[in-house]
């Protein structure tokens, strides 16, 4: 069942970001996911067009793995646009490695879905236990993060400013990160998740 959702809101809901990346990024892109939340949207509503272009690590729930595996699939295939769709508590154990993407040439473009909290342990550990603990933190700027390390970054909290950053991106050649600042608490229309 779906659920029924304002994409023109603030903040910005997942679904409306997943609509403009669908409109935007190339079809044969290749798109890398990390655990989290955000994945749970990204399954029913990003179309894959192309085969050997969605790099997950289905079932695992890790974290850690979106950026290393999108850097992975731009030395792959070096002509084809990369996309890393993250979580901010995801992005934030590997952000390291911008640096590695910035000195190395590694251009692909990083989509974090900031929502301040390792959102999927907090739904659950709510679910549960009816409490949580240890979930919620304060981010760093993730953009302007990006432009210490010699990347381009983009700060977006609203729905207007999506399709701009990321058609900015596409024009960059150099590794670019969006620090997209989504609901915290939109409703997915998975089971537990949509607690």
């Amino acid at each position: 069942m779906a659920v029924d959702v304002d994409l023109n809101s603030v903040p910005i809901k997942t679904r409306r970001l997943l609509k403009d990346i669908g409109e935007t990024v190339p079809q044969d892109a290749i798109v890398s996911v990390g655990g989290g939340r955000h994945s749970h949207f990204i399954g029913q509503q990003l179309p894959i067009h192309t085969p050997r272009s969605s790099l997950r690590s289905v079932g695992f729930g890790a974290i850690g793995f979106a950026f290393p595996a999108a850097l992975g699939g731009k030395l792959a295939a070096p002509n084809r646009q990369v996309l890393c769709l993250v979580g901010d508590g995801d992005f934030s154990m590997v952000m390291q490695d911008l640096e590695t993407a910035v000195r190395e040439k590694i251009n692909v473009i990083t989509v974090i879905f900031n929502d301040f909290s390792y959102s999927s342990v907090k739904i659950l550990q709510g679910h549960h236990f009816g409490r949580t603990i240890g979930v919620d933190y304060t981010n760093p700027d993730f953009a302007k993060f990006a432009e210490i390390c010699g990347a381009r970054g983009f700060r977006v909290e609203r729905p207007s400013e999506i399709k701009p950053a990321l058609e900015a991106s596409l024009r960059e050649n150099r590794p670019c990160v969006l620090d997209v600042i989504i609901d915290p608490v939109e409703k997915t229309d998975y089971g537990v998740f949509s607690h």
